[in-house]
């Protein structure tokens, strides 16, 4: 009986000690976040036609999947061709992320410098 209870015991520490070990990986720490923002400035490029946006600011939600994509769910801007564009050039592009980030929602704001 006290060998069933130690098994017990020693079963419950590893579950613990594993489950703490997961929970303090942080996929969105700073460092984190400024990696997939700086890829998402490349994939996004320097050359976005000007002439046909109303704005140049908007916040792109997404998901990183298994396969290290970027999912877009939703760009919030008030010009729908801005919008266009950043999906086009985000969705299912592939980036390089840790395990620990796959999965996560992230919320990117995106500021274009507009020169007419």
């Amino acid at each position: 009986m006290k060998t069933l209870i130690n098994i017990m015991i020693t079963i419950g520490i590893t579950i613990l000690t594993m489950v703490s070990a997961v929970a303090n990986t942080n996929p969105t720490s700073p460092e984190n976040k400024t990696n997939i923002r700086n890829q998402i400035v490349t994939l996004l490029g320097k050359e976005i036609p000007a002439d046909k946006l109303k704005a140049s600011e908007a916040h792109v939600n997404f998901i990183i999947n298994d396969k290290d994509e970027i999912v877009v769910i939703d760009v919030i801007s008030k010009s729908e061709n801005l919008s266009e564009i950043i999906k086009n050039r985000l969705n299912y592009r592939k980036i390089e992320v840790s395990k620990s980030q796959r999965g996560s929602f992230y919320k990117v704001p995106i500021k274009l410098d507009i020169k007419k």
